[in-house]
């Protein structure tokens, strides 16, 4: 009997953790009402949901327990289709989906805060302050150790004090 109160226990804990493990993922706004606080800033994944590479990254990147409970206890994940068609207000501005020469489209806010000039290179993770600033924009096609590192940069506020090259000699 007392082995199988065990056998259960175990059971629970382990669903307990590995629920934990996942990225909870919230749209635009959601995201936008949950950073009301001020007291955690955002990882937006912006991707283009036809787009192979970005499955691809989500899947190598967001994998990886230790990495998405730093994300959940640090961090507002935020991900943001660049292809979306409904219009966001944002800070007093709204931003449409549009579309490019080309046949290329995207919605105003992805291009935004990639800080892309003409086309968005998909995937990009966009790290935003407390007020919904961008902090910076990167390539989301990246290993899981970049990130974790950047996760750490940005969670701690690294990123104010010294460069990410100062920073890594010490996190590692």
């Amino acid at each position: 009997m007392k082995n199988w109160i065990l056998f259960f226990v175990i059971q629970i804990l382990f669903w307990a953790c590995a629920t934990d493990a996942k990225v909870k993922w919230l749209d635009w706004e959601d995201g936008e009402k949950a950073m009301t606080n001020g007291d955690r800033k955002a990882v937006v994944w912006v991707y283009d949901p036809t787009c192979p590479t970005c499955k691809e990254a989500e899947e190598r990147i967001f994998n990886i327990p230790e990495i998405n409970q730093y994300l959940n206890q640090h961090f507002i994940p935020i991900k943001l289709s660049g292809k979306r068609k409904e219009p966001i207000t944002t800070k007093g501005r709204t931003y449409y989906f549009r579309s490019g020469l080309n046949g290329y489209h995207f919605h105003d806010l992805a291009q935004g805060i990639t800080q892309s000039k003409e086309t968005i290179s998909y995937p990009q993770l966009v790290f935003l302050n407390e007020n919904m600033d961008v902090i910076a924009p990167l390539d989301g096609n990246i290993q899981p150790n970049e990130l974790n590192l950047l996760l750490h940069f940005v969670g701690e506020n690294q990123f104010k004090k010294m460069s990410i090259d100062e920073y890594k000699l010490k996190f590692n």
